[in-house]
């Protein structure tokens, strides 16, 4: 898969979880050590009812804590590795189902948030999530989004050389939305099905307020978040087979 580029932990949201643990079992204690405010049968209750809640709470919240504390996902140029205590997950980004970049902005924490999702064809989902002030783009999980993108889109169009289309937007029924075939993009939504050649004159699309909008003719005819999977991987795949034709080279 090339040479490692970058790892990705989840050091931050794993001391947050051990911290929380830490936190119940303190609590845990002083309800199971304090003193008995209430007379009678119902003390006991009291003390040892919550301290029996919080222990379970601080083994769990220990356990997921170091759980994400042991997580990373290693990224090299042709492909990805996610290791966790007991299990390991790799694939090279030209074979994976889907691919999905989204920045989101939390105003009041002053924090953006990226998130990559990789999805590999056997169905097991890798989530490499980056937390920086707003305005402080995360370089590494953007470039890794643009490369595994144009690797995906290389495969494709792979694909495209012995198959018709290619599904490339799917609503949440899985059902195809757009398909890229070698000389445009179908779309089917809201009842209507359209075809335009991939020529940018023809296929017009805008990715504005993390929405992505597909025109049809001038009119708006599909419009999804912009982190929806595949997204990006598509629009690679558009301009390239663009490219091709303007270069006059076979669909």
């Amino acid at each position: 898969m090339g040479r490692l580029l970058f790892v990705v932990r989840a050091r931050a949201p794993a001391l947050f979880m051990l911290a929380g643990a830490g936190a119940c079992a303190l609590l845990g204690g002083w309800f199971a050590l304090g003193y008995d405010t209430v007379p009678g049968p119902a003390a006991a209750a009291l003390r040892y009812g919550p301290a029996l809640v919080l222990g379970f709470s601080t083994l769990g919240l220990s356990r997921l804590g170091l759980r994400l504390w042991n997580q990373r996902t290693e990224f090299y140029e042709r492909g990805f590795a996610h290791l966790a205590r007991s299990s390991r997950i790799e694939a090279r980004y030209a074979e994976l189902r889907s691919l999905a970049c989204s920045a989101v902005d939390n105003v009041q924490a002053q924090g953006r948030t990226t998130i990559l999702v990789l999805t590999t064809k056997s169905g097991e989902t890798v989530r490499a999530v980056h937390q920086a002030a707003i305005g402080a783009p995360d370089p590494n999980l953007e470039a890794m989004s643009r490369v595994a993108s144009a690797e995906l889109a290389s495969a494709w169009r792979q694909q495209l050389q012995v198959r018709r289309s290619i599904d490339w937007l799917l609503d949440k029924k899985a059902q195809p939305l757009a398909r890229i075939t070698r000389t445009g993009v179908e779309l089917r939504a809201n009842a209507e099905a359209a075809f335009e050649p991939v020529s940018a004159a023809n296929l017009q699309y805008e990715l504005a307020a993390g929405e992505l909008t597909l025109f049809s003719e001038r009119r708006p005819v599909l419009k999804l978040e912009a982190g929806s999977p595949n997204v990006y991987p598509g629009l690679v795949l558009v301009a390239r087979l663009d490219r091709e034709q303007d270069k006059g080279e076979a669909p």
